[in-house]
């Protein structure tokens, strides 16, 4: 019956989340456990080693007294080749909304290019996936409650680890998946009609390397539920997303999309503020742990 509450929420609003901002009625956000000041006095470790690599690094935020505490596990992106775990666009307004409650939050870096190509990026996350669930209840955690989130490039990487065989081996079951507007959910299609560089820069151009890193072309079997947004306003993201939430469904998962009127970058920067984005998906995670 959840499942059924979360389809109709995504069909009642997924219309709204096409209008421009000035036009969409924006909801309240759930109830705040912790006050700004309970939320400054949690506990940060940083540069928490999960591999010998120095790239292989996380930093976990953690509230005030919490115990059994739900995980949100997020991957940044920066085409495969920038960013980093500490940004503010990263951390800021997400750990901040999910930190009031009572959600640990863990952002983390990778190896990038040209020192590590796509898959072994990926490879890196699911390591780290890994590592912090073994780690989780030292932090006051649960493993078995962990939502795992990536934004652009870091979306594409997470995307992988849940489709990949390989992957999936090295990972415990999570509750589920947050893709925040990734194009390269299918690369093989994405790569051939895309003008845009980057792409042939990160991914080459061998086609057989294309099917290993696309995870539509990887995903065979049920993953837990995926919500993946996509921007409105950019090329490819909403019809990638539409293909990739269709292979989840076909092969007996969940999937929904959320297609917004933001920017890429808004996307990632805006959530955690006080929206109907940040509500609708705040709205599928907690679905996910009733």
């Amino acid at each position: 019956m959840k499942w059924l509450n979360l389809i109709l929420f995504f069909c009642v609003t997924c219309l709204a989340s096409l209008l421009t901002p000035t036009q969409q009625a924006y909801a309240e956000p759930s109830q705040i456990i912790k006050t700004a000041t309970e939320i400054e006095a949690r506990q940060v470790l940083t540069n928490i080693a999960y591999g010998p690599y120095s790239a292989q690094k996380m930093d976990i935020h953690i509230p005030p007294n919490v115990h059994n505490a739900n995980i949100i596990f997020m991957v940044h992106g920066g085409a495969w080749r920038n960013g980093d775990k500490a940004m503010r666009s990263i951390v800021k307004n997400k750990s901040q909304f999910w930190l009031a409650k009572n959600t640990i939050f863990i952002s983390t870096n990778y190896r990038l290019l040209p020192e590590a190509d796509p898959l072994t990026q990926a490879e890196d996350v699911a390591k780290a996936i890994a590592f912090a669930q073994t780690k989780a209840s030292e932090w006051g955690g649960n493993p078995k409650k962990m939502i795992v989130m990536g934004h652009s490039a870091g979306a594409h990487l997470v995307a992988l680890v849940i489709s990949t065989p390989q992957f999936q081996d090295k990972i415990k079951p999570t509750l589920g998946t947050v893709l925040l507007d990734s194009a390269a959910l299918d690369l093989p299609e994405l790569i051939s009609s895309s003008s845009l560089p980057l792409y042939k820069r990160a991914f080459g151009n061998n086609q057989s390397y294309w099917l290993q890193a696309s995870p539509y072309h990887q995903l065979n079997k049920k993953v837990a539920p995926v919500l993946i947004v996509c921007s409105t306003r950019r090329n490819n993201a909403c019809s990638q997303a539409q293909a990739f939430s269709k292979k989840l469904i076909s092969v007996g998962g969940i999937s929904e999309v959320l297609p917004v009127y933001l920017s890429h970058l808004q996307i990632n920067e805006q959530l955690g503020l006080p929206s109907d984005y940040t509500h609708k998906v705040d709205y599928f995670i907690k679905q996910l742990d009733e």
